[in-house]
């Protein structure tokens, strides 16, 4: 709320019976609780695109670990088969 804007709502206020102090701390309660909201508003919006950001990297980690999980799924594999076949290669004689 600019100055301007002030001096109209005091001159309002001071029309409508209010005291000057009155009508001064009111527009200040008023400006402040609009500084409130516009401050509120600005972090909504980081919010929104903090969350945004975390969950493409919860996307990519997300890929990362089945790629990671893939990988060590062939790693047992390609190590589990070949002891097995020793194994059952050397009791099965």
């Amino acid at each position: 709320m600019d100055a301007i804007e002030k001096r109209r709502m005091v001159k309002r206020l001071l029309d409508a019976s209010f005291s000057k102090a009155q009508a001064k701390a009111l527009v200040e309660e008023v400006n402040a609780t609009h500084s409130n909201l516009e401050s509120n508003k600005y972090l909504e919006i980081k919010f929104e695109q903090l969350v945004g950001q975390m969950d493409g990297k919860l996307e990519k980690l997300r890929a990362d670990l089945f790629k990671w999980f893939i990988s060590a799924m062939l790693t047992q594999t390609s190590v589990i088969i070949p002891l097995l076949m020793s194994f059952l290669g050397i009791f099965g004689k």
